[in-house]
């Protein structure tokens, strides 16, 4: 191989490299939102049968085979981890049962936001809605939009450059509570202080309580209700606010997310 096709060669795979890494961020940062989600409206019901907890759900049962030591926090992740295109492509079908316990054509993910049964083919939440509401878009579809990489990008694709899917408001916000401070002394040679990115958990929460679109909801009450927090159109009811509240205070009390029994 000549010089040149060499360093031609090292170009290319720096390049897929450079989007690998950019993907497997972004994709990290999705994961991190859907898992605070089902760390909210998850409850014991998906997973046991009854209170006394001796019964398992089909979900429970695939959770419990995970062994006890694991969290039951990790053991969710790791379920409901998003099976990679590449995975996909080289085994189609074969994580089906994984993502999709109970054959229904629903996630599990998406069934638990929607508080559908993920191991019960009868259960499972419409895809359009249903009477008076059959102009707006179901529960299902905008939890399904809610966690998608548009919450915080104009586009899906996410795995080039910053060009091709620049940020909406939301992660414009984001991004810049992570720009590196600037030394502005005068004179001063010393260079700019740098530092690690911060966890985009932790950026997101500090505007969780700002009204980037200005309807009166905060983000995070936004999101939590699966509505677009960039978007004044489209607010939560004050009916969906006020469960919204009433969810936040049982899990407080331990009674829905992971539990008392389940804290990390």
């Amino acid at each position: 191989m000549t010089r040149s096709c060499q360093r031609g060669t090292a170009v290319a795979l720096g390049a897929l490299l450079l989007a690998c890494t950019i993907a497997v961020g972004k994709e990290e940062h999705l994961e991190k939102v859907k898992f605070e989600l089902l760390s909210h409206y998850l409850k014991c019901g998906d997973c046991h049968i009854d209170e006394k907890g001796k019964d398992l759900t089909l979900y429970g049962k695939r959770l419990n085979a995970m062994g006890t030591t694991p969290s039951l926090q990790e053991r969710v992740r790791r379920q409901e981890r998003r099976v990679s295109p590449t995975l996909a492509r080289m085994e189609p079908g074969a994580e089906d049962d994984r993502v999709d316990i109970d054959g229904d054509g629903a996630l599990n993910w998406v069934e638990i936001l929607c508080g559908t049964d993920p191991s019960d083919p009868k259960s499972v939440p419409p895809l359009d809605a249903e009477g008076d509401g059959a102009a707006t878009p179901s529960l299902r579809k905008r939890v399904e939009a809610i966690v998608d990489c548009r919450l915080c990008h104009v586009s899906v694709d996410t795995t080039g450059p910053e060009e091709k899917a620049p940020h909406n408001p939301l992660g414009e916000s984001i991004a810049k509570l992570d720009t590196p401070p600037v030394n502005t002394r005068p004179g001063s040679r010393a260079p700019a202080p740098t530092r690690e990115p911060s966890d985009f958990l932790t950026r997101f929460k500090r505007i969780a309580n700002q009204d980037l679109d200005r309807d009166n909801a905060r983000n995070w009450d936004e999101i939590a209700t699966f509505h677009n927090p960039t978007d004044p159109a489209e607010a939560p009811t004050p009916d969906e606010l006020k469960a919204l509240q009433a969810l936040l205070q049982s899990i407080r009390r331990g009674e829905t997310g992971f539990g008392k029994a389940h804290k990390e």
